[in-house]
């Protein structure tokens, strides 16, 4: 065992002896060891141009090069006859083998961003975009309409460097680019990828006034059908406030109907409006009060008459999300009220109460505003007909019945993707209808009955 470890010693010491004499002469004749770096002498210098024409085509070297010096190598390595413009001074780094002298001329051009043309025999060369006449002869112009997005919102998505140089057709719907033709065709390009449809979305809104006893009923049918996601109704600060979202179930239309024959339940608006997604939607119902009002200009007087408006305003952007999600930002909900004339100024006071929040539902999922809980005093007159109208003695047969109600608003609002075509799918429509208690005519839920293959007869049996 000691033997065979005293041989393998020796023979490990007289392999060391050896690369020990060998590597000298290896670093003396410049061969790199490997991880060392090659000697900067060997390097070439900053400047350098390397061009020849050869059988397999040209062969090009060029490190940080005079744009100018390049090509007119180029040019007299071909046998060809190249201008390059004053305003072109870039550095140029290369490497082509094989390749034919035109290619090599419009594969520098695309990688600086310049323009190429062959005018009368001549190569030209200049900037990219044209800021002159030479440029100008180098490059193309394209017109390319938009189907689906503003022109105008096209220049503003496109590369910073390159929305000072497209100009607008409004007329045509259209923008307009001098470029050359490498730069054309990318443009159309990303023109074609950002010139697509936005979904339609369909806002449906349901606006009900409950009482404070069928507010219950309706919230606990809500409630117990969406484990815990429909309606609440503890809010006594009287404020517009977001509730939560919920799957309306079949038997809502049902029980609203219920509650509105029993005076318990007023349903006052049910609007329906569509928009592209990404723009706003605006709804509002109420009513708008025309009032006089006096000016003084000058030491003279005079009236002018001016609105105000009261209701429920709904601000609504939809957006379409992945799938079927659907983030709906309600910039604007606004309840607001008008009351009785300031007896000193005439104007009525406006009481306004406002939500604003964003959500992100799934297609056909409702959002529920609630909280504005309003007290009425409504008094009713009667008594006996003809008497209670006799002057004087007529309060006396005349009976006043003062009642206090106490009413919520509640407000449903639900999106709904659209298809291209700007409809729901027929079953889905129907649904809707359903819900709702909108009867949907047999025209929608029918399809287009085929053209009679009899020629068209007039009525009266003329043709």
């Amino acid at each position: 065992m000691l033997r065979r470890l005293l041989v393998a010693l020796a023979t490990l010491s007289l392999a060391w002896a050896v690369y020990a004499q060998e590597a000298p002469e290896e670093a003396e004749a410049g061969t790199n060891l490997p991880g060392e770096a090659t000697p900067a002498d060997e390097m070439p210098d900053a400047g350098t141009v390397e061009v020849s024409l050869q059988e397999d085509g040209l062969h090009l070297f060029c490190l940080n090069a005079d744009a100018h010096e390049v090509f007119a190598r180029i040019g007299v390595a071909a046998h060809l006859r190249v201008m390059v413009n004053d305003t072109v001074d870039d550095r140029i780094t290369a490497n082509f083998v094989g390749l034919a002298p035109w290619d090599a001329l419009s594969g520098i051009a695309a990688a600086y961003g310049l323009s190429m043309a062959e005018v009368g025999g001549v190569i030209m060369i200049s900037e990219g975009v044209p800021n002159g006449p030479a440029s100008y002869l180098a490059s193309e112009i394209a017109t390319v309409p938009t189907q689906y997005v503003p022109a105008d919102r096209v220049k503003t998505l496109m590369p910073t460097f390159l929305q000072n140089h497209i100009k607008m057709n409004r007329d045509q719907n259209a923008v307009v680019l001098s470029a050359p033709s490498n730069v054309i065709e990318k443009f159309r390009s990303d023109i074609a990828q950002l010139d697509v449809p936005a979904e339609q979305i369909m806002i449906e809104v349901f606006m009900i006034e409950l009482t404070d006893s069928s507010m219950d009923d309706l919230g606990v049918e809500l409630s117990y059908s969406q484990a815990g996601m429909g309606l609440s109704s503890n809010s006594d600060d009287g404020s517009l406030t977001y509730r939560g979202l919920a799957w309306l179930p079949q038997s809502f239309s049902a029980s609203l109907t219920a509650l509105a024959s029993d005076s318990r339940a007023k349903i006052r608006a049910r609007p329906r409006i569509a928009t592209v997604s990404g723009q706003s939607a605006e709804i509002f119902i109420g009513i708008e009060r025309f009032l006089d009002k006096t000016v003084r200009r000058l030491g003279s007087s005079g009236g002018e008459q001016t609105s105000i408006d009261a209701g429920v305003r709904l601000s609504l952007r939809p957006y379409s999300g992945t799938g079927d999600i659907i983030i709906v930002d309600i910039d604007e909900a606004e309840i607001s009220t008008l009351s009785a004339p300031d007896p000193v100024t005439g104007l009525p006071n406006r009481t306004a109460r406002t939500a604003t929040t964003s959500v992100r539902v799934a297609d056909g999922q409702t959002i529920i505003l609630g909280g504005l809980v309003q007290t009425e005093m409504r008094k009713d007159k009667g008594g006996i007909p003809i008497l209670r109208e006799i002057p004087i003695i007529g309060k006396l047969f005349e009976k006043t019945r003062t009642e206090e109600i106490e009413t919520e608003l509640i407000i449903f609002i639900t999106p709904r993707k659209l298809t291209q075509t700007g409809h729901l799918p027929l079953e889905e429509e129907a649904g809707i209808g359903e819900r709702f208690g909108v009867q949907l005519g047999e025209t929608m839920a029918q399809p287009d009955a085929p053209a009679s293959d009899r020629p068209y007869e007039p009525e009266g049996g003329e043709r």
